[in-house]
């Protein structure tokens, strides 16, 4: 982006539109390194594909008569009845019948079913389309992996908009470049000038951010069902990060981040507690 080297911008809005793709992964990884992008592409989870394929399906033909559903999951097979939904018209009662047993080993990524059955055939050709590509959901995800790797704010409660301080439009040319190499697909950067107004509309944004990603750790922390050892030890990491934001933009914008160190703080003590009685 050219054309603001006489103004004080602190950073930009960015913001994006991605087409419908399917991409492999060495299409995908080759745009993402001509676009001068520090990524690599992580390892594909066969059970997240086979999972989407599941909802999507179910989502498409629940209102048909056809439900899918978990039987047992365990590490290397996933358990799921295939159960057809038929009305008696003169009784008026529903009845259900468990058809057939669909199989899957999230560890090789085989799927079987033990009888023929519409469902398994409708989630095996989903499965099979997606299980080598990459889709516009996964540039959505590569984005906000990469953006959120920096000292990112999301602009909006929902997301969809984000600030990237200055210091990033190297990165944020980058992502343009990326995006636009899509086709169709549109990479927005709106610069903000450094004025009170755009900073207290980006602190806002940033302490409203911050203190949802608090309440949802702390929810999380009070469920005394999340001890895993390694989700505890994701969160420790998560919290290192906000703590570095916190650094951040204290001390280039003069942020004042109010309760929200203590909070972070007591939130780590209280993971690490936790993490250290398993």
């Amino acid at each position: 982006m050219t054309g603001l080297e006489h103004l004080s911008v602190i950073g930009f809005f960015v913001w994006w539109s991605i087409r419908e793709v399917k991409l492999s992964e060495k299409e995908l990884q080759a745009a993402i390194t001509a676009a001068g992008i520090d990524y690599t592409l992580p390892e594909r989870k066969f059970r997240t594909i086979f999972l989407d394929a599941v909802r999507y399906v179910q989502g498409q033909h629940s209102r048909k008569g056809l439900l899918i559903r978990k039987i047992s999951k365990e590490k290397e097979k996933y358990v799921f009845g295939l159960v057809d939904e038929s009305i008696d018209k003169k009784t008026q009662v529903l009845d259900y019948s468990h058809s057939a047993t669909m199989v899957f080993n999230p560890l090789t990524g085989d799927l079987t079913s033990d009888y023929p059955h519409r469902a398994f055939d409708l989630v095996k050709a989903q499965y099979e389309e997606y299980k080598d590509v990459y889709t516009s959901d996964h540039i959505r995800d590569i984005l906000l992996d990469v953006l959120y790797q920096q000292q990112v704010v999301n602009v909006r409660s929902h997301g969809g908009i984000y600030f990237l301080p200055a210091k990033y439009q190297t990165l944020a040319d980058s992502l343009e470049q990326f995006v636009e190499s899509l086709g169709d697909s549109e990479f927005s950067m709106a610069p903000q000038i450094d004025s009170e107004k755009s900073k207290l509309a980006i602190h806002r944004a940033l302490m409203s951010s911050l203190r949802d990603q608090m309440d949802k750790y702390q929810g999380e922390l009070d469920d005394e069902s999340v001890n895993r050892p390694t989700a505890l030890k994701r969160r420790i990491e998560e919290f290192k990060q906000i703590r570095d934001t916190i650094a951040f933009y204290s001390e280039a914008m003069a942020f004042e981040a109010g309760d929200l160190s203590d909070r972070l703080a007591a939130l780590q003590a209280a993971v690490t507690d936790k993490l250290s009685a398993i």
